[in-house]
C-alpha cells in the first residue's frame, strides 16, 4: 500500500501484480497499517483540520467510507499505530508525537530521545496477540 504523488495528498493505492490500483477515496498524507486496518492522516473536509481515519483492508474500495478517529493539531508527516489501535505515533517537524486513547492532543513521546527524525516505521510482533475487537 502507498499514497499517490500529488503534493497536497492523494488516495491510497495497492500494488497488484505490476500495477498500482486506486484502493480508496480521499486525500491522504500519511499511512500506517496495523492489524488488518489502514490508517491515514487526511484533511477533514468539514473542519479543515487534519484527522486520523481508518478502514479495514478487507473492505477497502475506492468508494468505501473511512472511520473518523482522532483530530491532529499539528501537521504529521509520518504515522505509526500500535497496541490494537489504542496508541499512535506521529512525526511533526522531526519530533515524535504520541497519542493514546482518551487523549485530546498529541504530545511529545518522552520515551524517544530528543533528536530529529526523517521517517517513522514500526514493527510490532503480533503473532501472540489476540485478534482486534
Amino acid at each position: 500500500y502507498g499514497i499517490g504523488v500529488r503534493q497536497s495528498g492523494d488516495a491510497v493505492y495497492v500494488l497488484r501484480g505490476n500495477a498500482w490500483e486506486k484502493a480508496s477515496k480521499g486525500t491522504s498524507r500519511s499511512l500506517a497499517i496495523h492489524m488488518g486496518f489502514v490508517y491515514v492522516v487526511a484533511i477533514d473536509n468539514e473542519s479543515g483540520y487534519q484527522r486520523v481515519y481508518r478502514q479495514p483492508i478487507a473492505d477497502m474500495t475506492p468508494s468505501s467510507p473511512w472511520d473518523r478517529l482522532w483530530r491532529v493539531q499539528k501537521e504529521l508527516s509520518g504515522l505509526a499505530v500500535l497496541d490494537r489501535g489504542h496508541v499512535a505515533l506521529g512525526l511533526h517537524e522531526g519530533r515524535v508525537l504520541r497519542w493514546e486513547d482518551g487523549s485530546q492532543e498529541w504530545r511529545p513521546d518522552i520515551a524517544v530521545l530528543e533528536c530529529r527524525a526523517l521517517a517513522l516505521t514500526l514493527f510490532e510482533d503480533t503473532s501472540s496477540s489476540p485478534a482486534p475487537p
